[in-house]
């Protein structure tokens, strides 16, 4: 997998546009024949693409991405390939964008065809044994992606869900404490007041304004 970084001006982020975004193209040689990129210093041909992120920089390589969303065909019109996203409940026809350069054909995407959504980024949270998925990393980058909000607002979304975050872990800590009880009756103080402990620290995580 390569990855080609591009500046692009506009992005439909839920109706409203970003100004200058860097954005990154995963990229897969159909043939997958490794010694292909033994004997050439560019881009493989035909050029497969699933996946396309938003970064923070230009710097190819750079472990610096936000967001990445999918993209399938959206037609040609010559040499022009068509890229889009997903739309809203679509199947993934898990199809990728293909384009050779060698050809003349070039990947194009129509003004609104690359949309980003909040579900997008919070895909990126992977749900524990309980189903809760952190929102901290999820509120950030969305925070990030679209117009900034005033720096107050900003600060406080952010301090709430970290706040949630923490107050969750500590709850497991306090599951975990009080659903282990063994050993010696002095133990078991000690595992209890454990729990009393995370508790205390999770109503002040959650009390907090």
């Amino acid at each position: 997998m390569r990855r080609i970084a591009f500046c692009w001006t506009g992005l439909n982020v839920l109706g409203g546009l970003l100004g200058d975004a860097f954005f990154a193209i995963g990229v897969r040689e159909v043939a997958r024949d490794p010694r292909h990129f033994l004997k050439r210093s560019i881009m493989p041909n035909p050029i497969e693409v699933r996946f396309v992120s938003m970064n923070m920089t230009p710097e190819i390589g750079s472990n610096d991405w936000l967001v990445a969303v999918r993209i399938v065909p959206d037609g040609r019109d010559g040499p022009k390939v068509y890229g889009r996203t997903l739309k809203a409940g679509e199947v993934d026809p898990d199809v990728p964008v293909i384009f050779d350069p060698d050809a003349g054909e070039e990947l194009h995407f129509r003004p609104g065809s690359v949309q980003i959504t909040i579900q997008d980024v919070d895909r990126m949270a992977k749900s524990g044994p309980d189903g809760y998925a952190t929102i901290s990393n999820t509120v950030w980058t969305w925070l990030s992606v679209g117009a900034p909000p005033a720096p107050t607002l900003f600060r406080f979304l952010l301090s709430a869900s970290r706040r949630l975050d923490t107050a969750h872990s500590l709850y497991t800590q306090v599951e975990l404490a009080l659903g282990s009880f063994s050993g010696p009756h002095a133990h078991q103080r000690e595992q209890a007041f454990a729990a009393l402990g995370f508790c205390e620290l999770l109503c002040v995580a959650l009390g907090r304004q």
